[in-house]
């Protein structure tokens, strides 16, 4: 049995208390947040689940495996690495942090440890997203990438904060197409010589910038 803590119940931390808590070989003991009446919220939903305004309660609690942490995306960083320096496996929303050295520190972190850090692209894991990787995979369907700058979308622009809904749709979008392990392709269009028998999987991605 895994018993699992969750920090954050703000926009996500229900959808993650929920489905621990239906999920067999799981338990949620804690949940924490700042607004006192999130947390009542989590009471009458989830009577049997302790609550704290601290998240260091969920990491100085022995009966808690792994914690879940589902906050601003200022925040992953400091509460990600508190957990795995309290030998905690860490399950952490996306975008895994603000910085690509940030991430590494706690990739680096969970390793030394030999604990568990999982970044929540739960698509991934989807049949019909599993379904499409395999068609790539095999060759019976081909991965389109088309790239836009953002100045020609109205409304993006290269200062957009990380935390931005934005930024959580781009990084689950990528892990999808990252799934398939596909020959990338940048064709300005679909050439007129490409195979008719292939269906295509034409991708728009915008204003993505990877270091």
């Amino acid at each position: 049995m895994i018993r699992m803590g969750v920090i954050g119940y703000g926009y996500w931390g229900p959808n993650l208390v929920r489905n621990f808590a239906e999920t067999g070989g799981m338990t949620v003991t804690s949940v924490a947040d700042l607004d006192p009446k999130k947390l009542e919220i989590v009471q009458r939903r989830f009577p049997g689940v302790k609550t704290t305004m601290r998240f260091q309660d969920l990491l100085e609690n022995k009966d808690i495996d792994a914690v879940a942490i589902a906050t601003p995306v200022n925040s992953h960083f400091e509460l990600g690495m508190a957990a795995l320096k309290a030998g905690k496996h860490v399950w952490l929303e996306k975008p895994l942090t603000e910085t690509s050295e940030q991430a590494r520190k706690l990739i680096n972190e969970a390793e030394k440890r030999k604990l568990v850090l999982i970044v929540d692209h739960t698509f991934i894991y989807t049949g019909a997203v599993r379904r499409m990787a395999n068609l790539i995979k095999s060759g019976k369907l081909v991965l389109f990438i088309t790239t836009i700058p953002p100045e020609s979308i109205s409304g993006c622009s290269n200062a957009m904060p990380m935390s931005s809904p934005i930024w959580r749709c781009m990084t689950s979008r990528s892990s999808i197409i990252c799934l398939g392990n596909s020959r990338w392709r940048y064709p300005p269009s679909v050439p007129t010589t490409f195979p008719t028998h292939r269906k295509i999987l034409h991708i728009l991605l915008c204003f993505m910038t990877l270091e």
